[in-house]
């Protein structure tokens, strides 16, 4: 019988879910799933618990067993799911500056040829780009319903300062032994990248689709995580080649998400403004509507 997993890292996305999913995979203590990002609670429920559960078949006698899927932060569906099916669970969330998270989102969503256009038209015309920083709102329900020292809350500035301190930090919610980093896991996982080949690319995510549809987990979780693969089909982009957000555009931006910072201050209990950089105002939170959308 599959054992269910007793940990789930639920958010946010552009903030080294990769990474920790390389990490975690690594270590003997460990059971990760063969693909990150099941989606079970937000987007495939319907497929049912055995189709879940058949991800974790091979989990022995592992401590942790556990999966990453970054958009179960913004579903409160997935929430009281997850709840429903272990309330003890432990959960971690990795938080990145708002603005920050934004444009890189935007830029991932360039090299999938899913979005066209500056940085600026994609903030006006996509909803998800602003809101997804919103972290106080979609954290809100996860704090209701789990206790405080089951959501072990990080900072994605604090990964890219010292990747090693960091990995210790997540051993340590875990209660598992830390694990040594080696190079490759001392540099990004994710940098930015645009395809050398469209079509290549194109191809490369239909064979990825067809291994999802037939159930080869393992084949694909491996060419997924294979930096030589990755290689052959996009590249880095270069500093001269990479998008920008103009001064007026990240003005506003960093407006717009003040009062949402703030609030997230007071929800967990962080000096973020001083760590991002943001302005504190007077203004009292619940007189302006956070996250109001770019225009």
């Amino acid at each position: 019988m599959s054992r269910r997993p007793n940990f789930i890292y639920i958010g946010t996305s552009k903030a080294g879910s990769t990474w920790l999913f390389d990490l975690l995979s690594r270590h003997p203590d460990v059971f990760m799933t063969p693909v990150k990002g099941l989606y079970f609670f937000d987007h495939h429920f319907e497929k049912g618990w055995q189709w879940y559960l058949e991800h974790f078949a091979e989990a022995a006698k592992e401590k942790i067993v556990g999966e990453i899927s970054h958009s179960y932060l913004y579903s409160s569906r997935a929430c009281e799911q997850i709840a429903e099916m272990d309330p003890n669970i432990q959960l971690m969330v990795c938080l990145r500056e708002p603005m920050d998270r934004a444009f890189s989102m935007y830029l991932d969503g360039i090299r999938n040829e899913k979005w066209t256009g500056s940085f600026e038209q994609r903030c006006g015309d996509t909803s998800e780009i602003i809101e997804e920083g919103c972290y106080a709102k979609f954290l809100q329900p996860y704090l209701d319903r789990f206790p405080r020292d089951q959501i072990h809350i990080t900072l994605f500035d604090d990964l890219k300062r010292d990747p090693e301190r960091y990995a210790a930090g997540v051993c340590d919610a875990l209660g598992i032994s830390h694990l040594p980093l080696g190079p490759r896991m001392r540099t990004k996982v994710m940098p930015a990248c645009l395809p050398r080949n469209k079509h290549l690319a194109a191809f490369s995510k239909q064979m990825s689709q067809t291994c999802r549809r037939l159930g080869w987990k393992k084949l694909r979780g491996r060419v997924k995580r294979s930096r030589l693969v990755r290689s052959l089909i996009y590249r880095e982009v270069a500093d001269d080649d990479r998008a920008t957000v103009s001064p007026e555009a990240h003005a506003e931006l960093k407006q717009l998400f003040t009062p949402e910072v703030q609030r997230l201050e007071e929800l967990l209990g962080m000096n973020l403004c001083d760590r991002w950089g943001y302005k504190r105002t007077h203004e009292t939170l619940n007189s302006r509507k956070a996250c109001v959308p770019y225009q």
